[in-house]
C-alpha cells in the first residue's frame, strides 16, 4: 500500500489530493485507537500498528504544511504511548508502550523523524516532551 500511496502522491507533489488527506486524518484516528498488541521485545511485531505509522510517514513526506496540522495530535501519541509509556500498577491486560519489538520502535521513530523535518512548530513540541522526560 506504502508503494501505491507513494507513487500516486508524485503526481502532484509538495500537495496531498484531498482524498490522501481524508486518509492520512483515517489512519491517524486508528493508529491512536489501535490496541496494545506487543507483548515484550521479543514477542511477534505488531504488522498493523507498523503499517500505520509507515502509511503516515510515506503519506507526510509528500507534504510538509500538513505536518503542522497532525504533529500536535501525533506526537504526543507516538512518544507517550507508541514509545515512552510505562506500565503503572494498575493496568490490566497488555502494558505499555504499544511499540515494544525493535522494528516496531524503528517505525515510530522514523514516523516522529518525518513529523519533524522541516517543521519548526513540530520541533519544538518533541523537544519539550523529551526535555519533559530527563
Amino acid at each position: 500500500v506504502n508503494q501505491l500511496v507513494d507513487s500516486c502522491c508524485m503526481i502532484s507533489p509538495n500537495q496531498l489530493l484531498p482524498k490522501f488527506i481524508k486518509l492520512l486524518e483515517v489512519v491517524v484516528k486508528m493508529i491512536i485507537e489501535h490496541p496494545i498488541i506487543e507483548v515484550s521485545t521479543q514477542s511477534l511485531q505488531d504488522r498493523i500498528l507498523m503499517g500505520l505509522l509507515d502509511l503516515v510517514r510515506t503519506l507526510l513526506k509528500h507534504d510538509q504544511s500538513v505536518k503542522r496540522n497532525i504533529g500536535p495530535r501525533l506526537i504526543p501519541e507516538i512518544f507517550h504511548r507508541c514509545l515512552f509509556d510505562i506500565p503503572t500498577l494498575d493496568q490490566q491486560g497488555i502494558h505499555p508502550p504499544k511499540c515494544k519489538t525493535s522494528p516496531a520502535r524503528c517505525v515510530a521513530f522514523r514516523l516522529l523523524l518525518e513529523l519533524v523535518r522541516d517543521c519548526e512548530s513540530n520541533q519544538e513540541m518533541l523537544c519539550s516532551l523529551l526535555i519533559e522526560n530527563h
